[in-house]
């Protein structure tokens, strides 16, 4: 999940109120006047006393953001790569099970992941659950016997379907002992929802 924040904008001698939204590869703005969609890549931005200076071209924004404004170009200026917006580190121990998306293997092997395509084991830090049809959520049953008791789970699944929305996979993870913590993009077509055993019933 991208980056969001409430601010003032003044652009073209216009001023304007609205929520600034920043996620992978875009720089989204709306306000009833004012509209901003484009690519992180397309911008110039600098940071100063509190204002985001966003270039475009000739035309130039400036978002009052306060505190945080040298965070959100930071952040503009130098993305995450997808590996560390997943949390996941060199010699992390995975299970890749499901559909396998080529791309995220090879960003994990890259970090020096180690990766196991057998649902069995223990005590693995992370398991990749690629789910492309509502039975292949089958697949989380017993991943809480696979992962560390402080592990988690990624299950990527394919954007836009309405049979495979967050509540179908929120629902079956806490069916299967597990609570949804975060959401990521993988790809144009891909997103990833993480779960986790709940602190409670952590051995």
């Amino acid at each position: 999940m991208g980056q969001e924040i409430k601010c003032k904008v003044v652009v073209g001698g216009r001023k304007a109120e609205g929520r600034l939204q920043l996620e992978t590869e875009r720089l989204y703005f709306r306000s009833p006047t004012e509209k901003l969609d484009v690519a992180t890549k397309d911008v110039k931005v600098k940071a100063s006393k509190g204002v985001l200076f966003v270039s475009i071209g000739k035309t130039q924004y400036e978002f009052e953001l306060g505190a945080v404004a040298e965070r959100w170009a930071d952040r503009i200026q130098n993305p995450k790569s997808l590996v560390q917006k997943l949390g996941v580190k060199a010699g992390a121990s995975i299970v890749a099970i499901g559909r396998r998306d080529a791309e995220l293997i090879d960003e994990l092997k890259k970090v020096g992941a180690k990766i196991s395509a057998r649902k069995g084991g223990k005590d693995h830090d992370w398991v990749f659950v690629g789910v492309e049809q509502p039975g292949d959520l089958n697949l989380l049953e017993g991943l809480t016997d696979t992962i560390k008791s402080n592990g988690a789970v990624w299950i990527i699944f394919p954007k836009g379907r309405s049979d495979l929305k967050a509540e179908h996979l929120i629902a079956t993870g806490k069916a299967n002992g597990l609570v949804d913590t975060k959401v990521a993009r993988v790809s144009d077509r891909l997103t990833g929802m993480k779960f986790v055993i709940p602190v409670k019933q952590r051995k």
